[in-house]
């Protein structure tokens, strides 16, 4: 590891490596282990003076926003397919001030 040492708090999503990950070269994570084997780039350091309770649920939540913006599967009213968006496209965020939302603006 470059960034990360024994030790170190760090945080992450396992299910990204399930549904986001292409390149990964092993199997379903197992989010239910006491321990598990991470690409370091999917990891996230927590400062020290950081509590877990207070930053376990962004990785999630970051997951949620992405995989809205942009890998949906759904279609709008007018047939457009969604999650497809480009450096051109118009998004309105609700509720862009909580949970996913402020990590989608």
């Amino acid at each position: 590891c470059s960034k990360l040492k024994v030790g170190d708090k760090v945080v992450l999503f396992l299910g990204v490596l399930e549904s986001c990950y292409e390149e990964a070269t092993f199997g379903p994570a197992g989010a239910c282990a006491e321990y598990c084997v991470c690409p370091e780039r999917q990891m996230c350091k927590v400062p020290a003076d950081v509590a877990l309770s207070r930053v376990a649920g962004l990785p999630l939540s970051g997951l949620t926003a992405y995989q809205a913006l942009f890998t949906g599967k759904g279609a709008s009213t007018k047939g457009d397919l969604l999650g497809q968006i480009t450096g051109d496209s118009k998004v309105l965020v609700l509720g862009g001030n909580r949970g996913a939302g402020h990590l989608a603006v």
